[in-house]
């Protein structure tokens, strides 16, 4: 089982010549709490953008979990469609290793 979610970036950032945003982006956990992948989400970003996203980062691994856990209704909106197109039993349910891994990235980045 792996765990996906939307989550806050702790850092604003902006194109060229637009406002500065905090970018939303989906992480996957494995369930051993290592990174399986990360992907920033812009604002302007599409349903279909996000899903590709999504879709990229469970593709770019090695192996595909049999099962994705996800907290919030808007990442199960995002995650169920390609969960299912890749075969993948989707639940919606408490985060266990996600937030520690969430935690440490952020920490990794203001770190630099």
């Amino acid at each position: 089982t792996w765990e996906l979610d939307l989550v806050q970036v702790p850092s604003a950032t902006a194109d060229r010549g637009c406002r500065p945003y905090y970018p939303m982006a989906v992480l996957a956990v494995t369930d051993a709490g290592f990174t399986a992948g990360v992907k920033l989400f812009s604002p302007s970003d599409t349903l279909d953008e996000r899903r590709l996203a999504v879709a990229g980062v469970l593709l770019a691994a090695p192996l595909l979990p049999r099962r994705i856990r996800v907290q919030t209704a808007e990442g199960v909106r995002i995650i169920r469609p390609v969960a299912e197109a890749l075969g993948l039993a989707l639940e919606q349910a408490p985060l266990k290793v996600l937030p520690d891994a969430y935690e440490a990235l952020v920490d990794d980045f203001l770190a630099r």
